[in-house]
C-alpha cells in the first residue's frame, strides 16, 4: 500500500481528472489532528454535465485512484454549486487503520479471538490483547504480523499484500 504525503496527492489526482474535464483542481490546507483531513476543489469544464453526473463521476475518480493510497474520499462524498465542486480525503496511518483497508480492498472479514499466547497463526495482538485474524470468503484464513516491524501480510490463493 503507498502512503503518499500531501503534496503528492495533486500528482497523483490533476491528471487523471485532467483527462476528464475537471480543471484547476487544489489541495486545501490540511486538518491536523488525531487523523489527517484534507479538502480539495475543482471546476468543473464540462458546461453540458448534469450536476449529479458531475459529483458521482468525480468520486469514482477519486476512489479509484486512490485505492492503492492509505488516502480515502470522505462520507460526505462530494459538493457541487455551480460547477465548482468540493470534497474531503482521509488519511490513515495506524496500522490498524491500514490492516482495515486492506482488508476491505481485499473483501477479507477480521475476526477478533482472544488472545493465544505465541501460536504460530497468532499472528498480530491489538493493545487490548486480542489477536486479530483475516478471514478470506472461501473459508480460508491466516494472518502473519511481525508487531515489531509493524509489517502485516495477508495471504491468500494468488496474492500476497503487505503493509510496511
Amino acid at each position: 500500500m503507498k502512503k503518499p504525503k500531501i503534496a503528492e496527492l495533486s500528482a497523483i489526482l490533476n491528471p487523471v481528472l485532467e483527462k476528464t474535464g475537471y480543471i484547476e483542481f487544489g489541495l486545501d490546507k490540511p486538518e491536523i489532528g488525531k487523523d489527517v483531513f484534507v479538502g480539495f476543489n475543482c471546476l468543473d469544464g464540462k458546461s453540458d454535465r448534469a450536476d449529479y453526473d458531475s459529483r458521482r463521476t468525480l468520486e469514482k475518480l477519486v476512489k479509484k485512484s486512490l485505492e492503492d493510497t492509505n488516502w480515502r474520499l470522505m462520507s460526505e462524498g462530494v459538493s457541487y454549486r455551480l460547477g465548482y465542486l468540493t470534497g474531503r480525503l482521509r488519511a490513515y496511518e495506524r496500522e490498524d487503520d491500514l490492516l482495515r483497508l486492506v482488508a476491505k480492498s481485499e473483501n477479507l472479514e477480521l475476526l477478533y479471538r482472544p488472545h493465544c499466547g505465541n501460536q504460530p497463526l497468532c499472528g498480530y495482538t491489538t493493545s487490548n490483547d486480542r489477536c486479530l485474524t483475516a478471514a478470506i470468503p472461501n473459508g480460508r484464513y491466516e494472518l502473519a504480523c511481525s508487531v515489531a516491524d509493524i509489517a502485516i501480510t495477508v495471504h491468500h490463493p494468488g496474492k500476497i499484500l503487505a503493509l510496511i
